[in-house]
């Protein structure tokens, strides 16, 4: 990697930390429960099982496909399930180290490398898809997105699945009385631990990234999720009621909690 930004190098120092923590990973084989459940199994209320699901109706048998922010390498391996040919990246190399591991144990012939999303070590017009599970929140978008354009083929897809808040209800959630008082009195509740899984500098979408991601790649199709679920309760089924209120109309550009989206490289 070139010279990194401070953000850039905040997001190395601290998943260098989590790596450690999560070393054990290394020789834990990988979740492909969602991609190979039965068709009666598809949990359509939950956005990483609809994620998945898009990419599968590709027809990825073949294709390259580039998964940035690759983690421990979950997202990586369940889309080699599809017969993709992949190339993943992350900008930390502790993490690269566990999903290789991984990737070697299930024999699975994937490429990794270790990189930041702005900066792709890849050239012009060589995938025909950009996988990209929960990570635009963490880079600078504009940058990230238009190297995206550029190691897409003409035609090619980008999945993407998003942290979203609209801005209005931001604004509400960084009142004083929300920040100082509501909470901390929810963050155990919510995500079982003192310290959840949030980096220094990552922020949620809203819909002014929306705009500028489909200005840059346009976006064919945007689906809502989470209104209760992981604001209120860890329920899982809630979700179900979350994704029936969210399909009304509005109501998921001002109330989601999430977002996964397509968008479509211009054929020229």
């Amino acid at each position: 990697m070139g010279a990194l930004s401070e953000r850039q190098q905040r997001e190395v120092d601290y998943h260098r930390d989590r790596a450690v923590e999560y070393a054990h990973l290394a020789k834990k084989p990988p979740y492909l429960y969602p991609v190979t459940a039965p068709r009666w199994c598809f949990k359509w209320w939950n956005a990483y099982w609809v994620m998945l699901r898009k990419a599968d109706r590709l027809d990825l048998l073949g294709k390259a496909v580039l998964v940035i922010g690759c983690g421990f390498g979950d997202d990586t391996l369940q889309l080699a399930y599809f017969g993709a040919a992949i190339s993943a990246i992350d900008i930390s190399a502790e993490t690269v180290e566990i999903a290789r591991a991984r990737a070697k144990a299930s024999a699975v012939p994937a490429d990794f490398a270790i990189a930041p999303a702005e900066q792709l070590p890849y050239a012009d017009q060589t995938f025909d898809l950009v996988y990209l599970p929960d990570v635009v929140h963490h880079l600078d978008i504009g940058a990230a997105l238009r190297e995206v354009r550029r190691v897409l083929k003409p035609g090619g897809a980008v999945l993407d699945n998003e942290p979203y808040t609209h801005s209005w209800l931001q604004a509400v959630r960084q009142s004083r009385l929300v920040r100082e008082l509501v909470y901390p009195r929810m963050l155990r509740r919510i995500y079982q631990t003192d310290k959840p899984y949030i980096t220094a500098d990552e922020r949620k979408l809203d819909q002014r990234d929306l705009q500028q991601i489909d200005e840059i790649l346009p976006i064919t199709d945007r689906q809502y999720f989470l209104l209760v679920l992981g604001r209120l309760t860890r329920w899982e089924y809630q979700g179900i009621f979350d994704r029936l209120i969210l399909k009304l109309p509005f109501t998921g550009h001002f109330l989601a909690g999430r977002v996964v989206f397509s968008s479509r490289c211009p054929s020229r």
